[in-house]
Order: C-alpha cells, then structure tokens, then sequence
C-alpha cells in the first residue's frame, strides 16, 4: 500500500457500516482522518473509538442534503425525477 502518512482523509457515512470501515483503514494505515456524519453522536463515539490509532481522528456531524432540499421553498433542478 501507498505510504498515506502524512495524508488527511475526509470519509462520509464514517460512523458506521463501510465508511467506519473506510476510516478505520485509513487512521490504521497512518492517515488522519475527519469522520463526517449526519449522526452527530454516532460519529463522535466512532471518532473516540479510532483515537488509539495515534493519528489525528476528527468527527464532523453535517446536515443531509435532503434536509436542505426539504427546507428549501423552490425545488432544486440538479435532482433527478424519481417517480
């Protein structure tokens, strides 16, 4: 593998299922990682979880795009029409 040591990663869906999986990898492989998440409390127990790696984990909880497009008073023309 690619020495990723001095790397910094940005994995989404990273509290759980492939993307802890991903992010695991990573910080293990020796790259910090940021742990994006729309589960806030989710991400941030992942992220504690990795901090034995003695690599830089950060979580970071965002908002869903759905969450935006839902908010949002005029639809947005980029999505595609699922019906």
């Amino acid at each position: 593998m690619k020495d990723i040591s001095s790397k910094t990663a940005i994995v989404t869906g990273a509290a759980s299922g492939i993307g802890l999986g991903i992010a695991t990898a990573l910080a293990e492989a020796g790259a910090n990682v940021v742990m994006a998440d729309i589960q806030k409390d989710a991400v941030e127990q992942a992220a504690h979880g990795l901090s034995g790696t003695n690599k830089r984990v950060m979580p970071l909880a965002m908002k869903c795009p759905a969450e935006i497009y839902s908010a949002s008073s005029r639809p947005y023309s980029g999505l595609p029409d699922l019906t």
